[in-house]
């Protein structure tokens, strides 16, 4: 048994323990162990951190077929070692070896090898996420409207704040321009539609690229949740070079798996073609079962709508509009902004959405 939990290693468990952090960590009557906390990753203080087992166990169990049950596990950073055991150090408890032990057993390959094959499911966690762009990572909402009014004003129409807030936003380009044309009764072809759309693509890309705004902490929960594995998507009825701009700002182009932008649909939202074809690609890129575990994050009632149409979780921000607006439109939760999204809220999110199948 002991060389069997050697083969769920420190990586194996950061892995599992940065996806699923826990607020129900039990103090251990030991002054080398950390008192209840929200883990975020495995960490040490005063030498030892104490972990809900359950969380260790979602790797240990899928090597030992679910043989092992254990009350409590501490992992303990002890002093390098040259032997591959696993001591242990009280009732029920058991000691990791510190950074320094070298230990190497068939079973540890195999191990990392479920792990990486994706054959041992994280407990309580989302492995995918849809991130709308517009409203939830960005701040850009100004710098469109001010694009849309560089474009409309020669060709004398003039949209005010309160109009494009409750008339316009949530659509792509298209769409916003086919509404607004229409609402004046002016002509709304697809060629003119076209041409108006073409022209506020540089006004927009030189705008952004001076006064684009992020929302605070946007870029590092993107890095954040592709480090612990989620595979993360964007959909959006934002360009495709407008997206990319902004992940650069951001610092997390390489944390997106894949964009769907408005180059790829023929309906914005709240038509669930984007999020179809999102889940699509998921399955493309983790498998049917893991795209299955999908939670999007919107902030518009256009968005919310295309997410429920498509059948997935939605966790709204409230950056746009109220959150009493939002839950009118039938999320599955509404967080106030998107610093408010953590692990715990996340793992609980999962629970509730998943029930049984979260673990």
């Amino acid at each position: 048994m002991r060389e069997l939990l050697a083969a769920v290693d420190d990586k194996t468990v950061a892995q599992i323990i940065g996806r699923n952090s826990n607020t129900n960590a039990v103090t251990w009557q030991n002054p080398d162990v950390m008192a209840a906390h929200a883990t975020t990753q495995l960490c040490a203080h005063q030498s030892a951190t104490l972990v809900d087992p359950d969380i260790v166990l979602a790797a240990a169990e899928g090597i030992l077929n679910h043989a092992l049950h254990l009350e409590k596990i501490t992992f303990a950073h002890s002093a390098p070692c040259r032997s591959p055991a696993v001591n242990s150090v009280g009732p029920r408890t058991l000691a990791r070896p510190g950074p320094g032990c070298n230990i190497r057993s068939p079973v540890r390959a195999v191990a990392q090898q479920i792990w990486l094959q994706g054959q041992i499911e994280p407990l309580m966690a989302f492995q995918s996420y849809l991130f709308d762009y517009n409203g939830v990572l960005v701040d850009d909402e100004a710098v469109h409207l001010a694009a849309f009014r560089d474009v409309l004003g020669p060709i004398g129409v003039s949209i005010t704040d309160a109009e494009y807030q409750s008339k316009y936003l949530g659509f792509d380009d298209v769409g916003a321009f086919r509404a607004i044309l229409e609402d004046h009764a002016l002509p709304a072809d697809a060629s003119r539609v076209a041409a108006l759309v073409e022209a506020k693509k540089p006004r927009y890309l030189e705008r952004a690229k001076r006064e684009l705004l992020t929302f605070p902490g946007a870029g590092a929960l993107l890095n954040r949740l592709a480090e612990s594995g989620a595979t993360i998507g964007i959909v959006s009825g934002a360009l495709r070079q407008e997206i990319e701009l902004g992940l650069r700002v951001l610092g997390a182009t390489s944390s997106v798996a894949f964009v769907v932008s408005a180059e790829d649909t023929t309906a914005c939202k709240p038509d669930p073609e984007g999020y179809c074809i999102g889940l699509a690609k998921l399955r493309e890129l983790v498998g049917t079962e893991p795209a299955r575990r999908v939670l999007v994050v919107e902030d518009s009632l256009a968005g919310i709508e295309a997410a429920r149409a498509a059948k997935i979780a939605c966790l709204a921000v409230a950056h746009s509009y109220q959150a009493d607006e939002l839950y009118r439109a039938g999320p599955t939760q509404v967080v106030a902004k998107l610093g408010d999204i953590d692990d715990a809220l996340l793992a609980a999110l999962a629970t509730r959405v998943l029930g049984n199948d979260a673990a």
